[in-house]
């Protein structure tokens, strides 16, 4: 083409091949700049910082990956072009070029990803309650990052016609292995997926295990929920065993929680009376609600009294020991005052003299 210029054939064919070099580099720089002013200026019109966090994840490997695209065609056009470029060195500088391109697409694979989780990690677990997806981010990063590398690596051994399959049988064994003598972590951190998902109970609430335990949830793990005594004391309990357990969350759906006082009266009291003073007792504390109201129940004929049981409501669980101890204060003080007697366990108990002479006789 440039031949009617007085230009050799081998002159013309090195500045092609400069040309491509050039080329290149000028489309990557262009790509760039694409990327980095006028797809920004885009992504700043939108509220979330995400698509930011994308593009600036993604230049460098894009732009490398195009370096070295232009590389492996320079290197081609020149095997095609010049004698002293043998087929054996072409196949291996081609194989350097590809082992190179994917390990830049790993790269962006993996730069892509954390820009996803580092967004996730700012603005989303960091307004939950849990610290679940706190835990999960850095494993999930690190798995990824492993599934990129082992992808990268066969794909590499493939392209240079290396046996994978011996690689693959390994990797089926020692994953095997690895489940087996991991399958109790395995099993707590799929029920805390579960767990994450079902949201039986969140941070804060208060719950009652099978055994009737009463305990506050503190925190939310991978592996593991922690629990609060009311002693203050920490009870960790795996996520699997959770998984399995029938729990009374009482929190949820709304915070307020019924307070049971039982108390007995004396036979032969005004049954009317009665509960007309523990309603007068349960309307004078202010803890508690007046909806739903407090009602009594008149619930056993008992061995030494007749039993009553004043049930009230507070706003929040963390209040309901206290405004019990307190309403059965005021119980006792108003039943003193109407002389209303809370009698003391009674037996009856008979003794029968037998007759001497017929116990002699006997």
């Amino acid at each position: 083409m440039l031949e009617q210029y007085g230009i050799p054939l081998w002159a013309e064919k090195l500045i092609m091949s400069g040309g491509i070099l050039v080329g290149t580099i000028f489309a990557a720089y262009v790509v760039r700049i694409i990327l980095r002013f006028v797809a920004h200026r885009f992504a700043r019109k939108t509220a979330s910082k995400l698509d930011d966090l994308i593009i600036e994840a993604v230049s460098k490997p894009v732009f490398n990956l195009i370096i070295v695209g232009g590389l492996d065609f320079e290197i081609k056009y020149l095997h095609e072009s010049f004698e002293f470029i043998s087929e054996g060195t072409y196949k291996l500088l081609h194989g350097i070029a590809f082992a190179f391109a994917m390990v830049l697409i790993g790269w962006l694979t993996i730069r892509f990803s954390e820009s996803i989780t580092t967004w996730y990690a700012k603005n989303i677990a960091a307004r939950t309650e849990t610290k679940f997806d706190d835990e999960f981010i850095p494993i999930f990063s690190r798995s990824l990052k492993a599934i990129v590398f082992v992808l990268v690596l066969m794909a590499v051994l493939s392209h240079f016609n290396i046996d994978v399959k011996g690689l693959v049988a390994v990797l089926g064994v020692s994953s095997l292995a690895f489940a087996l003598a991991a399958q109790d972590t395995l099993a707590n951190m799929i029920a805390g997926f579960i767990l994450m998902l079902d949201r039986p109970f969140r941070v804060g609430d208060r719950v009652t295990l099978a055994d009737d335990r009463i305990l506050d949830v503190y925190e939310i793990g991978l592996r593991s929920t922690k629990f609060l005594t009311r002693d203050n004391t920490l009870v960790i309990i795996p996520n699997a065993e959770i998984s399995k357990m029938t729990i009374d969350n009482l929190s949820y759906p709304a915070p307020q929680v019924r307070v049971r006082i039982e108390v007995g009266v004396a036979y032969g009291s005004d049954i009317d009376r009665v509960k007309e003073l523990l309603l007068e007792a349960a309307h004078s504390h202010p803890d508690v609600i007046k909806e739903p109201k407090p009602f009594v129940q008149f619930i056993n004929f008992g061995e030494s009294s007749l039993d009553f049981r004043l049930n009230v409501y507070v706003a929040d669980y963390s209040i309901q020991r206290p405004t019990g101890h307190a309403v059965r204060e005021l119980v006792y003080k108003i039943f003193g005052k109407e002389n209303i007697e809370i009698p003391f366990p009674q037996r009856v108990v008979y003794l029968y003299e037998q007759d001497k002479e017929k116990e002699k006789k006997d």
